[in-house]
């Protein structure tokens, strides 16, 4: 499972490397780490990285945590050295962007 989740996020860092456009939809590995940040109310890096049981490295979590603020899922303010990372879309609201974004490839 790990290495899919590294597969994944690799695939999205090299897409924003080459200035693709990136889906704003929800990856696996996005959505484990959502998972984690929705049922704690917010979180920092080494937070979730504790609940992964380092399953995935610092870095990892890190920029898959950014690259989730640059959909527009999280927003992060800095607490002495971390940056707290708290949701801005729920659940539903997510679930909700996925329809509409499949929606037209269903027609």
């Amino acid at each position: 499972m790990t290495l899919f989740l590294n597969f994944q996020l690799l695939i999205n860092t090299m897409a924003a490397r080459n200035g693709e456009k990136k889906s704003p939809t929800l990856t696996d590995a996005e959505l484990k780490l959502m998972e984690i940040i929705w049922k704690k109310g917010q979180a920092t890096v080494s937070d979730v990285v504790t609940v992964l049981k380092d399953q995935l490295a610092y870095s990892t979590v890190l920029t898959t945590l950014r690259i989730l603020e640059q959909k527009g899922y999280l927003r992060h303010q800095k607490e002495g050295r971390a940056f707290v990372y708290t949701p801005i879309v729920d659940r539903k609201g997510a679930r909700n962007s996925v329809v509409q974004y499949d929606e037209p490839f269903l027609r």
